[in-house]
């Protein structure tokens, strides 16, 4: 069977698996064309991996009885999905590409293609020229690579990324996070928390919200341009008390950059609650290759790194099932060594989501750290995949 890995832009590659292996763990945060390919260690291209990909899903038609699975490859087709978990692809010109399905799969290849999704979870992904592509699910993954695509989402905690040039990139979701490769693209996020990074001359607009009197209220818009100095390329920004502020994501919690210095950042955090900038100071060191952690000292935040790069023993664990039940404390510890999540980090989180101090199931653990830093891991370390 042929295996197959992708590299993103980042240089962050997946594993080599299967195709359909590999789409299950699909990551779009980076456009499309601006990805690497490879099949059996060589490199392909877009094109190629698309025509598998294809190839794929017919294979898998019908032996699947819960998931439904789609493929138009005509130009002018009219395709759509309402069930859960579909697997969508189409590739001819001018294609309409519909799903409402959670958790569905939606691909075009075609140019001036239409693509609409509003489930929950769902994966869309475009690179045809001209494209109109649309995504109204809560965490949604969504990536355009051609050239002059309207890109809009309207659900909360999405990913959008697009690397085709003259893009045009909406959000009115909350907690949206944005990532422009394209040249002379535009991005309008002007939902609650949304974030944008893009490439020199991208231009962003950005909503601040903030919670007051029992509501949410506006208290400013500002437009700007990265011009690679004053706004760094591929760095995330935020708007928070009327100023474009620099924000981090370094194990998936996210903080406001105050200064940084090498490898060393000074941040504050961020409340979700009221979408504002706390007074608690805290530091990311990072050893260059990847790894972060917390502190609230640099002292502090070294001794977590080393934590978190070091081999740590998970053999204690290999004999838990989904149903074993762990003490709040236990449920920390197991966390933290399967995952290698820093203590300021972990704490942050806890503190956040207002978690109490009793007996947790493995099942919950993962259930709770849907969307947070190593859950993922958790998941491959049990080898459950998808909790239902």
């Amino acid at each position: 069977m042929d295996k197959y890995k992708i590299v993103y832009t980042d240089g962050e590659s997946s594993d080599e698996r299967d195709l359909l292996s590999l789409l299950d763990n699909w990551c779009c945060t980076d456009g499309l064309g601006g990805c690497k390919y490879f099949r059996n260690k060589e490199e392909i291209t877009l094109k190629e991996f698309t025509e598998d990909f294809y190839k794929a899903i017919d294979k898998q038609a019908g032996k699947k009885k819960d998931d439904k699975i789609m493929a138009s490859s005509g130009d002018y087709a009219k395709v759509a999905s309402s069930g859960d978990s579909a697997q969508v692809a189409s590739s001819g010109d001018s294609a309409q590409v519909a799903s409402s399905g959670d958790s569905a799969k939606v691909a075009s290849s075609g140019d001036s293609a239409q693509v609409a999704s509003s489930g929950d979870y769902t994966k869309v992904a475009s690179s045809g020229y001209y494209a109109q592509v649309a995504s109204s699910g809560y965490y949604a993954k969504v990536a355009s690579s051609g050239y002059y695509a309207k890109v809009a989402s309207s659900g909360d905690y999405a990913k959008v990324a697009s690397s085709g040039y003259y893009a045009k990139v909406a959000s009115s979701g909350d907690y949206a996070k944005h990532d422009i490769k394209g040249k002379d693209s535009v991005c309008f996020d002007c939902g609650i928390g949304g974030v944008v990074k893009g490439v020199k001359g991208t231009f962003i607009a950005l909503c601040e919200w903030y919670y007051e009197n029992k509501k949410w209220q506006i208290r400013a818009t500002v437009t700007a341009q990265i011009d690679g100095k004053k706004l760094k390329e591929n760095t995330y920004y935020g708007l928070y008390d009327g100023k474009i502020t620099e924000i981090d994501f370094s194990d998936d919690i996210k903080t406001a950059v105050i200064e940084t210095k090498g490898k060393v950042k000074k941040v504050k955090f961020i409340n979700k609650d009221t979408n504002t900038i706390t007074n608690e100071t805290s530091y990311i060191v990072s050893d260059g290759n990847g790894n972060f952690a917390h502190g609230k000292t640099i002292k502090d935040a070294k001794k977590s790194l080393l934590y978190k790069i070091s081999n740590r023993d998970t053999s204690q664990y290999k004999d838990l099932t989904l149903d074993s039940k762990l003490t709040f404390s236990e449920a920390i510890k197991m966390y933290r060594v399967i995952t290698g999540a820093c203590e300021s980090g972990t704490k942050f989180f806890i503190e956040q989501n207002k978690l109490k101090d009793r007996k947790y199931t493995v099942r919950e653990m993962i259930e709770l750290t849907k969307g947070q830093y190593g859950n993922e891991t958790l998941q491959k370390f049990f080898d459950k995949g998808a909790i239902e």
